[in-house]
């Protein structure tokens, strides 16, 4: 019996947020893989601007039963840039 293996290497493309590139790239990203769940008349919903940005990622990172998880897309600077973005906002 022959038995082969097959090494998949996967090159993850992170969205690589870069504001300082493009300022307004953040609040599209949100308003790409965000908005439609967290957001509504304006205003951010699902979130707790006290929480630690450390147990925010995680959240992100591995989803919950109705969030995707998107530990592929993004780096912990992205989603810290994200956070900061829905901390500044849900303040308006």
């Amino acid at each position: 019996m022959n038995c082969f293996v097959f090494l998949l290497v996967l090159n993850t493309a992170y969205a690589d947020i870069d504001s300082k590139k493009d300022p307004k790239l953040v609040e599209r990203v949100y308003t790409s893989y965000c908005s439609s769940c967290h957001t509504k008349d304006k205003q951010i919903l699902y979130f707790d601007p006290k929480q630690e940005d450390s147990e925010m990622i995680k959240s992100i990172r591995s989803g919950s039963s109705a969030m995707p998880m998107y530990a592929w897309l993004f780096t912990d600077e992205d989603l810290k840039k994200l956070i900061e973005y829905m901390r500044i906002t849900s303040k308006k």
